[in-house]
């Protein structure tokens, strides 16, 4: 990961292969070998989420999740360090903390004592750093192979409407997630080309930092988007079956969810936590 003033990078493996975010300025673009090339066009209203590893960066929620005990210094990622004992608030077990998820169980977590970002999670850790240097430009330029073909919903005819345009536009009823982690905002609704589309794809980001993101793509009920069902498994869910796929991708872990609900299609794809998205698929439903 690389970040500069309003410019950043990130990358992930991916299948063998590099999976890259590029932000400049208020365009974005990513490249995934198996998901393809997308772009915001530098449409500032569409924004792109960040892996994981951004949470680090700001450990200051933590302080509403766990009980932190200084237990050491020393040296992590050639840095000096200080070390903590994370311990859960039994008061609140089930709250969920901008990006870290719940506390569950104790775990040590490494500060860097100079720069007070965290050196690691339950999950992740980093083992280098390097503070003020130069990171050449064109680390900040589109990723994209030569000739590549950009496949994404938020090309220019896409449309970025309001929940009450979408539902007016749509042959099916538009449904709403009503739990949702704390500090999840709408970042945009998306309708794509024509008069009468087929499809919306709704798009949330958890604050500080929309460290976590929830795509919910909607569309009438037998015309889902999964064309490889053999990699799903069936849960269930609340009284009846849905499908879920899980993945790594680099050091985050992602989970699609698809079911009908409705006289409607819904995939979900998250960052989230399995259980958190699993909840948050559970509570869709139609609204005013």
């Amino acid at each position: 990961m690389w970040q500069a003033a309003r410019r950043y990078r990130e990358e992930h493996d991916a299948e063998g292969s590099a999976s890259i975010l590029v932000e400049r300025d208020a365009s974005w673009w990513v490249w995934h070998p198996k998901w393809g090339a997308h772009t915001n066009v530098g449409d500032p209203g569409h924004l792109a989420g960040h892996g994981s590893f951004e949470r680090l960066f700001d450990p200051a929620p933590l302080l509403g999740g766990a009980f932190l005990e200084a237990i050491g210094t020393g040296r992590r990622a050639g840095r000096p360090a200080i070390r903590l004992r994370a311990l859960p608030r039994p008061e609140a077990p089930d709250a969920f903390f901008h990006g870290w998820g719940r506390i569950e169980e104790p775990f040590d977590l490494w500060i860097d004592a100079e720069r007070g970002i965290a050196l690691n999670d339950q999950v992740a850790e980093i083992t280098a750093v390097q503070f003020d240097v130069d990171i050449p430009e064109e680390l900040f330029a589109s990723p994209f192979p030569p000739d590549v073909v950009v496949q994404s919903p938020f090309a220019d005819e896409a449309r970025d409407v309001t929940l009450d345009q979408a539902r007016a536009a749509l042959s099916f009823p538009l449904l709403m997630p009503t739990r949702l982690p704390a500090g999840t905002r709408l970042r945009t609704a998306v309708l794509p080309p024509g008069d009468e589309p087929r499809r919306v794809y709704l798009h949330y980001v958890v604050d500080p930092g929309a460290r976590y993101d929830i795509a919910i793509e909607q569309a009438a009920s037998g015309e889902d988007a999964i064309e490889d069902r053999s990699r799903w498994r069936s849960v269930e869910l609340q009284g009846k079956q849905v499908l879920v796929q899980e993945e790594e991708v680099g050091s985050e872990r992602r989970i699609d969810v698809a079911f009908e609900q409705g006289g409607v299609s819904i995939l979900l794809h998250s960052n989230l936590p399995r259980d958190e998205a699993l909840r948050v698929a559970a509570s869709l439903e139609k609204t005013p």
